[in-house]
């Protein structure tokens, strides 16, 4: 399981709005909090890395 998001397309719309009708979106929150990004692949490099020794 990985936690960074899954883009839906959205994005495009959301950033016209913020420019055209200053919508004030927040696009991409994980990869605007720097802790959280890094918290995130910890977190994935931990379990891979368990799921790897459970192997040998």
């Amino acid at each position: 399981m990985f936690f960074l998001p899954v883009c839906h397309g959205g994005c495009a719309w959301y950033k016209c709005r913020n420019l055209k009708e200053n919508g004030g979106y927040n696009l991409c929150e994980v990869f605007n909090d720097e802790k959280s990004l890094k918290k995130c692949l910890k977190i994935y490099y931990d379990r891979k890395t368990e799921q790897k020794n459970m192997q040998v």
